[in-house]
């Protein structure tokens, strides 16, 4: 789609070893100009540094003219992070809800949501006070939520948590074991 809309639409009056770095750069412009985000935009130079790549391999062209073009800088918006009293709130708010100790190993962990919903009670150590990553609950299409293990080996690591998560855990722990108990 990037390709048809974008890229040839612009590019179809010329020959593939005509176009030079300005008309990539001018491309950009265009883009910018039409309203598309820089990292829309980027996306576009990945592709067409690619295609140029290969088209030097095939010997279309002799350089490959996206190299020294200037794609526009991504522009990272600025996250919204609470104060000590907004989280505070907050955890106030879901204290001894379904939600409070997701969010609770969110905020303190900085986990990301699969790692906080995969997590068993073996992956956490109280005496130690550490919690081990060792799979993420996930979405596949077909097959619906699943486990699968971290991507990369820095995924599979420890975090450590305070004496005041592992009370809240150590609390949870105790009212699953007699909800289990009692549910039989």
């Amino acid at each position: 789609l990037v390709v048809k809309s974008h890229i040839m639409k612009y590019f179809q009056h010329k020959k593939i070893n005509e176009i030079t770095t300005f008309d990539i750069d001018s491309f950009y412009v265009d883009k910018l100009d039409s309203g598309y985000s820089g990292a829309y935009i980027r996306q576009m130079h990945n592709l067409l540094n690619q295609a140029f790549d290969q088209a030097v391999r095939w010997s279309l062209v002799k350089v490959n003219p996206v190299k020294n073009a200037k794609p526009p800088k991504v522009k990272s918006e600025e996250k919204i992070t609470w104060t000590v009293d907004e989280v505070n709130r907050f955890l106030n708010l879901i204290k001894d809800s379904s939600m409070e100790i997701p969010y609770l190993l969110a905020i303190f962990t900085g986990m990301r949501r699969g790692e906080v919903l995969g997590l068993k009670w073996d992956d956490v150590d109280f005496e130690n006070k550490k919690i081990r990553i060792k799979r993420s609950l996930c979405f596949v299409s077909g097959k619906g939520l699943i486990f699968k293990e971290p991507k990369t080996k820095k995924s599979k690591r420890q975090i450590s948590i305070s004496q005041h998560v592992v009370n809240v855990l150590k609390k949870h722990k105790q009212k699953q074991e007699f909800q289990k108990e009692h549910s039989r």
